[in-house]
């Protein structure tokens, strides 16, 4: 089972994913970004998959795919906590870096002034799982 909340209005969304985002449940996940997307009025889609319990090849692909085409339509969508497995799945298809994880941007659109995130860390929040490698390409010998 799949629970998706919603907050916010026009601008900026925030959409809370709980439960399995697997094959049998991505394609409501999906329809929603959807339905985000075409509405016109938001600029960012901040996505919580902190309560992701299980996520499938399915599930990260269409997290890819809401990407690649918030992107085209120039909206902002971003991940702003991750559950280990998912962060442990996106990182190894290697896919960390096409659905970026970050913060949900500040109400002024401004970074904060020393620079830092939370915990006093610099530059990038990046996603990690049990092995920050990417997989070897298989080369077919």
């Amino acid at each position: 089972m799949l629970d998706l909340q919603i907050t916010g209005g026009s601008g900026i969304v925030d959409v809370s994913v709980r439960g399995e985002l697997v094959m049998d449940h991505a394609p409501g996940l999906r329809s929603l970004l959807t339905a985000l997307l075409n509405r016109g009025d938001v600029t960012g889609i901040c996505l919580d998959l902190s309560g992701v319990t299980v996520i499938d090849a399915a599930g990260a692909g269409t997290l890819i795919v809401a990407h690649r085409i918030a992107t085209n339509a120039r909206v902002d969508l971003r991940l702003t906590a991750v559950s280990a497995p998912a962060a442990e799945l996106l990182t190894l298809m290697a896919s960390a870096d096409l659905v970026p994880v970050r913060r949900r941007p500040r109400p002024t659109g401004r970074p904060p002034p020393d620079g830092t995130r939370p915990g006093g860390t610099r530059g990038p929040a990046r996603v990690s799982g049990p092995t920050s490698r990417r997989p070897r390409r298989w080369s077919g010998r």
